[in-house]
């Protein structure tokens, strides 16, 4: 494993502005003692970059792969669903999570897959959008709010986002 930011390269869709506003809006209304933190991992708590994962595991930090396995593919568009949770037993927090649906992803997850050499981190791929770690059996709560449900995005490009941070945005 070459030294970085993170153990693995990914590819993501980024929410615009305009998009992460509501769903960061949200995230700070969570009341901040269900909040899960870890002052070790500065990723925890309220997400600060809306975004859906479109593949995280990859083992290269060139984008070139990647770029070239997309190219002519078209935008992306998917659609929003209700609040649901991840939850691991061997974690101290669950996920709370955006419900993300669409083909599109899925597509490109697959494409992605076939250009460059990762290893699977989930058995499953499951589009979503994290809003906040909260520690463990608080998310249940929100799970089935419909706030978000039935909005559309749109993605023309992606981002490859390196081992070393460094990020790439990729046309699709």
């Amino acid at each position: 494993t070459e030294a970085g930011l993170y153990k693995f390269s990914s590819t993501q869709v980024t929410l615009s502005a305009a998009d992460a506003a509501p769903l960061l809006a949200y995230a700070a209304s969570l009341p901040d003692d269900c909040i899960y933190e870890d002052e070790d991992d500065p990723t925890l708590g309220r997400e600060d970059e809306p975004h859906a994962t479109i593949l995280y595991g990859i083992h290269t930090t060139e984008a070139a792969p990647v770029a070239a396995a997309l190219a002519g593919v078209g935008p992306i568009h998917l659609t929003l669903g209700k609040m649901a949770v991840f939850s691991d037993p061997d974690k101290p927090y669950d996920v709370l999570l955006v419900a993300v649906h669409g083909d599109d992803l899925h597509r490109i997850h697959a494409l992605i897959k076939t250009s460059a050499e990762h290893g699977e981190t989930w058995p499953t791929y499951t589009p979503h959008l994290t809003v906040a770690y909260v520690k463990r059996g608080l998310a249940a709560r929100y799970v089935g709010d419909s706030r978000f449900e039935g909005k559309t995005l749109t993605f023309s490009s992606l981002t490859f986002s390196a081992t070393d941070g460094a990020r790439h945005e990729l046309p699709l």
